[in-house]
């Protein structure tokens, strides 16, 4: 009788695993979204004029650069990163299309938007 309840119990554990979804022990997935919480964090700079690092908005349009830091982001050494993006939420709504050039930086501790790091120059 013990012999036939171990047999009945192994086969229910090989159709579970037939059936079971893989599981990925090899590495990690997940997402992580990051917003601007402070001053220095960004930044304007207009045409022919100095930076705004105090707003509460950002203006992406012709005549200014922005530039945008997330800091404290955790990513280990070897990850490989499949999706990124980033997403503005705009104020007015307009109709039209929008052009932005974007560039990064690839730095384990980029200075902050303050004066003394660029001076007043989001574009150095």
């Amino acid at each position: 009788m013990r012999w036939k309840q171990i047999i009945i119990l192994c086969l229910i554990s090989m159709v579970c695993l037939v059936w079971a979804d893989p599981i990925q022990v090899w590495g990690a997935t997940g997402t992580v979204n990051v917003r601007v919480g402070d001053s220095d964090e960004d930044s304007e700079e207009y045409a022919g004029t100095a930076n705004n690092y105090t707003s509460v908005e950002l203006d992406l349009d012709d005549d200014t650069q922005v530039g945008i830091r997330f800091k404290s982001i955790a990513i280990p050494q070897g990850a490989t990163i499949t999706n990124a993006y980033i997403e503005f939420t705009c104020r007015n709504s307009k109709t039209g299309s929008t052009d932005l050039t974007i560039w990064g930086e690839a730095h384990d501790s980029p200075g902050d938007f303050s004066g003394s790091n660029f001076g007043g120059n989001v574009s150095a």
